[in-house]
């Protein structure tokens, strides 16, 4: 009998969701935003300031501000908990989200360390070092948009995805960063899922497989917006 290992296969991956709800406040604000980004017609909406703002909203961090805490409590509790002394990589859209997940878990004992593109190449490769070599570092913080320079994080045995990339090349690439073909283990990719938003809305285009282009996952995505808007409207009903 053949193993993965002997034939230099990849290691099983496994993917999970973790699906969120947003507080009261929160839904407020997301719904309001989203009902002027629906009604505004844009063609593109990677140009959108409103997509922008829903999707910095289901991280929960606005400008710096933590104004829902529905993912930094999930991400604390699995580090803390489950994934205690797993080495994680957890991948970010937004900068923000970084910082403040490096504060927060900092203050529960946990140290990071953060890969973005402020960060020099120099000490990106003492990071991947130190990583890969030691188990002093279990958590990496990381940007997706740096996954272009080639890191080695395979190390790795979870990957969280905080915030999702639309664009699809670099999404793939921040999966390949920690993919070791001499390592027979199982990949565990955990997605962070805001109910009924459009985290839920790019992670479903996505993972369907029925896009080809930016400009198909694109309208997949304004597509997914109307057709979960209309589940989850209640009809009018006549008197």
């Amino acid at each position: 009998i053949q193993r993965r290992s002997d034939v230099n296969l990849e290691p099983e991956k496994v993917r999970q969701e973790r699906t969120l709800v947003f507080s009261p406040e929160a839904r407020r604000l997301y719904r309001r935003a989203e009902e002027e980004f629906v009604l505004s017609g844009k063609e593109t909406i990677w140009a959108t300031d409103v997509y922008v703002y829903l999707r910095r909203l289901c991280g929960g961090v606005i400008d710096g501000k933590l104004v829902w805490t529905g993912k930094m409590d999930e991400i604390i509790s699995l580090l803390s908990g489950e994934l205690y002394k797993t080495p994680t990589v957890i991948w970010f859209h937004f900068n923000d989200e970084i910082y403040t997940a490096m504060w927060l878990l900092a203050k529960i004992g946990i140290q990071a360390y953060v890969l973005t593109g402020e960060t020099t190449p120099e000490e990106r490769r003492a990071i991947e070092r130190q990583f890969r070599e030691s188990d002093a570092i279990n958590v990496i913080l990381a940007q997706q948009a740096v996954a272009q320079y080639g890191m080695d994080l395979s190390r790795a045995d979870t990957v969280i995805y905080y915030s999702l990339n639309p664009a699809a090349l670099v999404d793939q690439q921040s999966q390949d960063r920690v993919v070791n073909l001499n390592k027979n283990t199982t990949l565990l990719y955990l997605y962070l899922l805001v109910k009924g938003s459009v985290d839920e809305d790019l992670y479903l285009a996505r993972t369907s497989k029925k896009w080809v282009s930016t400009a198909d996952l694109n309208e997949a995505i304004k597509k997914g917006i109307l057709e979960r808007r209309a589940r989850y409207t209640p009809r009018k009903v006549s008197v």
